[in-house]
């Protein structure tokens, strides 16, 4: 495994790439580090503990107005694919 100064990557790691708003960034890594940690270990952390539950590990809700657009377009978009 080839490795440069600035990403040393250990072995049976893997890297990925995700776009986040920076204010977002910011607020976790401030919390992070309030916490003692980086980044990259609460990621990971979070990554453990959905592998291991086989769950998102908080709970997810969405408006009631948002479900509703959102099934509409899950039905335009199966519309869609049964005319193709």
């Amino acid at each position: 495994m080839e490795s440069t100064d600035f990403n040393l990557v250990r072995e049976g790691m893997t890297q990925i790439c995700i776009r986040v708003d920076e204010e977002v960034k910011a607020q976790a890594e401030a919390v992070c580090d309030e916490l003692g940690m980086s980044l990259s270990t609460a990621i990971n952390i979070y990554l453990k503990k959905l592998g291991r539950e086989k769950r998102i590990p908080f709970d997810l809700s969405v408006d009631p107005e948002e479900r509703v657009r959102q099934r509409r377009n899950t039905r335009l978009a199966e519309e869609y694919e049964l005319q193709r």
